[in-house]
């Protein structure tokens, strides 16, 4: 059934092809037929005129040509960066063009050792730069106008320096949330190439200004580092990790303790213990260590006639929204 099938679908598409052919030589048999190839024919030969007439006529064109430095010498660093590409505009005829569009596009290729002075610069003047164009696009070409149009890199030849990099960054997370850690960056370290007087300045790498806000989960951002003047980064980029942590409530009964009590004298708190509650990030949560946050009574807050004295909680980066039940407690002096 199936080889019978595909042999009736065969028959059926030859067929329509041979319909399609003799409807096709019937239409162009006809006067009417004839009128249309001789429309085509005289629009092909208009067509082919006008392309040898324009495409031998001078043309005006823009391009973005690569720019590539060869040659350079172990262990010499280019420490200022090179422009990727340059525009240029330039004249010739159509055929030239036509090469260009089939093709790829002329590049310009440096050598390092015909422009470096030997002192830390390669220097291209405007002349420099337009025969290299012109030996790229041909001695027929003309070229017009071109930028940048003069070049001066500088390079050393003294090794790198590793230094560690800073991250600059403004980060704050969503309630319930906390950035708990110190913030990752990787690499830690990277490479700086400059002269012997910058490197010996260079002490560390900023990264460019990182805002994320209303975090609620850990973020990975690779970021750019803080480019300095006649100085190459290696590698110019960092990823920079950024730790973001749920927070738990809990309860806990704390001993309440005494800050700046003169030698010779004791304050005893009633009570002695305070129950309080506060928010911590999961992973201390689940350590069930015994840190708690610390509340305590401060000596100089003692004042003749009162028999309270207020509660304080220290300061902390891993307990937030401490609440206590009561604002003071009473004591005695010993």
């Amino acid at each position: 059934a199936i080889h019978w099938t595909n042999w009736f679908g065969e028959w059926l598409f030859l067929y329509m092809a041979m319909e399609w052919y003799k409807n096709v030589k019937m239409f162009f048999s006809s006067a009417r037929g004839r009128d249309v190839l001789l429309y085509v024919l005289f629009v092909t030969i208009s067509a082919i005129f006008w392309s040898v007439l324009t495409l031998g006529n001078s043309m005006q064109t823009h391009y973005k040509v690569k720019l590539t430095i060869d040659g350079i010498p172990e262990g010499t660093t280019l420490i200022t960066d090179a422009p990727e590409y340059i525009d240029v505009s330039v004249r010739n005829n159509g055929y030239a063009f036509v090469r260009y569009m089939v093709g790829a596009i002329p590049e310009v290729l440096i050598n390092f050792g015909r422009f470096a002075d030997g002192k830390g610069r390669v220097v291209l003047a405007k002349q420099n730069i337009e025969d290299l164009l012109r030996e790229a696009f041909g001695k027929d070409a003309s070229i017009d106008a071109f930028s940048p149009e003069q070049l001066e890199l500088r390079y050393t030849t003294n090794p790198g320096k590793k230094v560690p990099v800073v991250v600059d960054g403004d980060f704050t997370s969503d309630l319930q949330y906390v950035v708990n850690g110190n913030v990752k960056v990787t690499p830690g370290y990277v490479t700086v190439f400059s002269d012997v007087d910058n490197l010996s300045s260079i002490e560390a790498v900023l990264t460019k200004h990182i805002v994320r806000h209303n975090l609620k989960e850990s973020e990975t951002v690779k970021v750019a580092l803080l480019k300095k003047e006649n100085v190459r980064i290696e590698p110019d980029s960092v990823v920079v990790t950024i730790p973001v942590e749920p927070l738990v409530s809990k309860e806990q009964e704390v001993a309440i303790t005494v800050a700046n009590c003169p030698e010779g004298e004791h304050l005893v708190a009633f009570p002695a213990t305070v129950k309080i509650s506060y928010l911590v990030p999961l992973s201390v949560y689940n350590k069930n260590t015994s840190q708690s946050p610390v509340v305590f009574v401060d000596y100089k807050d003692v004042q003749n006639g009162k028999n309270k004295i207020p509660l304080h909680t220290a300061k902390s980066n891993v307990f937030q929204g401490v609440s206590l039940p009561v604002d003071s407690v009473e004591y005695i002096i010993e």
